[in-house]
């Protein structure tokens, strides 16, 4: 197979060769053939007809094509019609020829054509045609813009539109076709050589369009073609349409500054400016300018890609800078950059703090802090710096004049600064200054009675010292107030108000009188009131400036003591009340009442109780009343009874008549001594207790017992204001029963 391939190819090259030796014959024949006879005017005549009638002939300045087809010389005539119809039609012309060459002759009109052959005669050669074929589709091409010999930009994209229309017939699968001589221009590259255009009726037409750019400079031929599938011969040769264009590059190279930024401020002396450049042809060089001088120049450079130039040791100062490229073409185009500024500036702002002064006293919340800001060329911000922290940045500043930050704070020590940066990025700094604060301060530990331990109405003095322990000295005095109860919640106040002056890390005192009560009291000290707005005073801590001391002065009396051969009855202070010398092998009672009472002890009950042994709760409460004990926490109600009934009973026997169920409570911190409550039902009597009557208080007598007071033979517990049973101003009486 690979032998019968290399003939068949051999074969095929032998042809070849025979091909061309016999064009080479031909054509040395038909040069002999020229030098022998060269070719001289013939006249043709004829006449074109409408129809294969030969009856009507065509219309006139139809157009008739003569071509000599030994000559190749071809010659175009039209139609005449000069008058008769027998002349309708007519047409003559002059070919250059020899006798003998063959003679095609063609016309038509809008829809038909014909043609005719016959051979050139050495007398008048007479030619007609009938136009009896249908016209084929046939495009017809025109370049509607740009026009021809326009001038083109390298650089600028332009669009090429041109219309096809249709003759003799209806087309279909129609399409158009640029091409382009040279290489100075092409279509862009979202763009086709070919465009389809479909289906175009007879007399209609469609416009193509593309988008051309120029590639580099020159002259060069665009070509627009179009053809159809049912396209035939093509009889007015329409079908391509030829512009010729100039590419040139009118446009300067474009220089786009990259950096740095216009406005520019720099704190560096070494300066590098950046830029690129656009241009098609190329660049000549490029220069960079300083403030309108020429500062320096680059050659060899490409285009569409970063270029710089450097400056060193350029010194503070405003620069204007801007960037010229010539490119190398024709016309050797200047392009300049935009303009832009920067400034060099290697000095950091100074910054003056004006107010407060430092260390300077708080004197209101809202404070004004005020500052002056130098600079050689412009400041960007300054940043408020309180306790370390930035709190407050301002972007306005203005130079050589006072400038602030307005902030509302809370009391305290504080340490401000303000930090300022230039638009160069220079940063400065103000030292700090100080805003002291007083803090004046009493706690409960600070306040202090004259009587460790007071009893009811008894003058006393309520001392209380204060401390300032803050860092600044008030520029007010301070104020401080004794209330008893809370000055928010109905407390009055005991006494004048106090006016000190108090020195940062100093103290003061203060003291009133007071009258002591049954009861508890809460004494307050209050400093720099009113307190629901901190006072007038600014400190670092508002929250101590109020502190208390609970007094407690109960509502009864303990009294106790011991039997061995006397029986003394002590007070609580120790004072001996009654005594019975001599006593021995004892046991028994004793008992407390009211000095002005007259007190039957054979006629006694328990308290609560009725002469029928009925429960009687409200005796308490009848008692509290007689005595004036109903609003204390310790009433004798609250004391002797919960929930209902009494705490706890016991039974006594008085002069050997025993009393049962008599209410008891613990005479002191144990149960070994109680104290009971008991009535005089031989005083008015109703048969219940109903307060009138006198009451007694009793509690047991146990032998060397061991009670809150050590060994002792009684403890009992009674009302401080039992003396008052009787008359306001009375006394209390102790009896004893012993047995």
């Amino acid at each position: 197979m690979e032998t019968q391939k290399q003939i068949s190819k051999k074969q095929k090259f032998g042809l070849k060769y025979l091909k061309i030796l016999l064009m080479i014959f031909l054509f040395a024949a038909s040069l002999q053939l020229a030098s022998a006879q060269a070719p001289q005017p013939h006249n043709i005549q004829g006449r074109v007809f409408a129809d294969n009638s030969k009856t009507t002939g065509a219309e006139a300045n139809l157009p008739v094509i003569l071509n000599d087809t030994s000559s190749g010389n071809v010659v175009l005539t039209y139609t005449q019609n000069p008058g008769p119809p027998p002349l309708k039609g007519i047409y003559s012309a002059t070919i250059l020829g020899i006798t003998g060459d063959l003679i095609i002759a063609t016309s038509y009109n809008a829809t038909h054509y014909g043609t005719a052959n016959t051979t050139l005669l050495s007398t008048t050669t007479a030619l007609d045609v009938i136009l009896n074929q249908s016209r084929p589709s046939e495009t017809n091409v025109t370049i509607f813009f740009p026009a021809n010999n326009s001038v083109r930009n390298t650089t600028d994209a332009f669009n090429l539109t041109a219309n096809i229309s249709i003759l003799g017939a209806d087309a279909s699968d129609c399409n158009a076709t640029i091409s382009f001589s040279g290489g100075y221009a092409n279509i862009t590259q979202d763009q086709q050589f070919r465009i389809e255009l479909g289906d175009i009726a007879y007399h209609s037409h469609r416009t193509a369009a593309w988008n051309i750019s120029g590639i580099k400079e020159g002259t060069l031929n665009v070509t627009v073609s179009a053809s159809c599938g049912t396209d035939g011969l093509n009889l007015q040769g329409l079908s391509s349409y030829t512009i010729l264009l100039d590419i040139q590059d009118t446009t300067p190279p474009t220089i786009n500054l990259e950096y740095p930024a216009n406005g520019t401020f720099t704190n560096f002396h070494n300066l590098t400016f950046m830029y690129n450049v656009s241009e098609n042809t190329g660049l000549e060089n490029c220069s960079l300018y300083i403030n309108e001088g020429l500062n320096q120049t680059s050659s060899n450079l490409e285009t569409y890609a970063r270029h710089n130039f450097t400056i060193e040791e350029a010194q503070d100062g405003e620069y204007e800078w801007f960037v010229s490229c010539f490119d190398n073409s024709t016309g050797r185009l200047q392009g300049n950059s935009t303009r832009r500024a920067i400034t060099v500036d290697t000095v950091a702002p100074g910054i003056s703090l004006l107010s407060p002064f430092n260390n300077s006293v708080m004197d209101s919340y809202s404070l004004l802090f005020e500052y002056n800001v130098t600079d050689s060329f412009e400041v960007s911000n300054c940043s408020f710096i309180l306790q370390g922290q930035t709190v407050e940045i301002n972007t306005s500043i203005r130079l050589n004049l006072s400038n602030n930050f307005s902030r509302s704070i809370p009391g305290n020590d504080y340490a401000w600064q303000v930090n300022c940066t230039d638009r160069a990025n220079n940063p400065g700094a103000s030292p700090f200054f100080r805003i002291r604060t007083p803090d004046f301060k009493v706690y409960s530990e600070d306040i202090h009675l004259s009587v460790a331990n007071p009893s009811e109405k008894q003058n006393i003095r309520i001392n209380a010292t204060i401390f300032n322990l803050g860092s600044g000295n008030s520029s007010l005095n301070l104020t401080a107030q004794f209330f008893e109860g809370h000055p928010l919640s109905g407390g009055f106040q005991l006494g004048s108000d106090f006016s000190l002056n108090i020195s940062a890390g100093g103290n003061a005192s203060v003291e009133v009188d007071y009258y002591t009560r049954i009861g508890s009291a809460t004494i307050f000290v209050v400093l720099d009131p009113v307190l629901s707005t901190n006072g007038s005073l600014i400190e670092s801590n508002e929250s101590n400036n109020i502190a208390n001391f609970t007094i407690n002065i109960t509502a009864y009396s303990t009294f106790y003591g011991s039997v061995i051969s006397d029986i003394f009855l002590d007070t609580s202070q120790n004072l001996t009340v009654f005594a019975w010398m001599n006593a021995v092998g004892y046991d028994g009672n004793i008992f407390a009442t009211d000095s002005e009472s007259i007190v039957n002890f054979n006629n006694l009950t328990a308290l609560g109780w009725d002469l029928a042994h009925l429960p009687r709760l409200e005796d308490f409460a009848e008692l509290d009343l007689r005595i004036n004990m109903t609003n204390l926490t310790d009433s004798v109600n609250s004391t002797f009874t919960y929930l209902g009934g009494a705490r706890s009973f016991s039974n006594f026997t008085v002069f050997n008549y025993g009393i049962l169920d008599v209410p008891v409570i613990n005479s002191t911190n144990n149960s070994v001594f109680q104290t009971g409550i008991l009535w005089d039902h031989s005083d008015e009597n109703q048969g219940q207790f109903n307060g009138t009557q006198d009451v007694v208080f009793i509690s047991k007598i146990v032998s060397s017992a061991y009670g809150q007071y050590g060994n002792v033979d009684f403890e009992i517990r009674i009302p401080s204001r039992l003396s008052a049973l009787a008359l306001p101003e009375g006394s209390v009486k102790f009896y004893t029963e012993l047995s």
